[in-house]
């Protein structure tokens, strides 16, 4: 067992409300969605009395489940409608059934995906965090790469999904540091000179080839490498030209054979 650091603070969930999680949609690295939904909801009888705040109750029944329907954990829910004035029985179930359409904000994580998380835990070998204020992730490490990172509670960490699992409906994430992290954010002049380097590279990499190219070739090369440019521009044309005059000699040679064959053979008809 790892023994636990002295930096630990104990995080009271706040899971976000409609609107808050809405806006948090919109941010970079939140893996969050929202989804418009048509439900069926059981209602129990003691909401007769007031159908909406049972609706309301069922549905945060949903709040920070992981739903395989879903296919995520829905962190909040709004602009409930009913989609029907009457409900239904079914046989003998204490419930009615009421169609509601409803508006979730789903957390939908995926492996290779980023998050932002609290630092809520730091132990010898790991440190835990809470993304959106709710959910539990956590990042094991060595020790030594833990010391260097200089950790405290509640500092933001963004880091990549390695894994995710859920367990009787409660999701939980195992995640890596991402190359920032990893690589520090300060470059050395040595590093900065090869990425200017790089960059004037990529800008013209065709000029800087060719006079590579003319460092090491002679006059000679050079006006060969002029030329080129006119014999490629219709080397198939050339061959072509080449193959039909062969071709024509060879006809013209043979035409003339069977002339003086056929001379020879008038001669020798006319002496017999």
């Amino acid at each position: 067992m790892a023994e636990e650091v002295d930096e630990t603070e104990i995080y009271e969930i706040d899971v976000p409300n409609f609107v808050e999680a809405k806006k948090l949609c919109s941010r970079q690295y939140t893996c969050l969605h929202i989804e418009k939904r048509r439900e069926e909801i059981l209602l129990p009888y003691r909401f007769l009395t007031d159908v909406h705040e049972g609706i309301t109750a069922m549905l945060k029944e949903k709040n920070l489940v992981y739903c395989h329907r879903l296919g995520g954990v829905v962190i909040a829910f709004g602009n409930v409608r009913l989609l029907q004035d009457r409900a239904k029985i079914v046989d003998e179930l204490p419930v009615l059934v009421v169609t509601v359409q409803v508006e979730y904000v789903i957390f939908k994580p995926t492996v290779g995906s980023m998050l932002v998380g609290v630092v809520t835990r730091i132990g010898s070998d790991y440190f835990g965090m809470l993304v959106h204020k709710c959910i539990n992730a956590s990042i094991q490490l060595k020790k030594k790469k833990l010391i260097g990172l200089q950790l405290q509670i509640g500092k933001q960490v963004t880091f990549v999904v390695k894994n995710v699992f859920t367990e009787d409906g409660l999701l939980s994430i195992g995640g890596k540091l991402n190359q920032s992290h990893k690589a520090g954010n300060v470059h050395n002049k040595e590093a900065n000179q090869d990425i200017q380097k790089s960059a004037v590279n990529l800008k013209h990499p065709t000029a800087t080839s060719n006079v590579d190219a003319g460092s090491v070739h002679n006059k000679g090369t050079h006006q060969d490498i002029k030329k080129s440019p006119i014999d490629i521009k219709h080397p198939i044309a050339t061959s072509n030209d080449n193959v039909v005059h062969s071709s024509k000699r060879k006809l013209k040679k043979k035409k003339d054979k069977k002339k003086d064959m056929a001379r020879k053979k008038a001669k020798l008809d006319r002496s017999v």
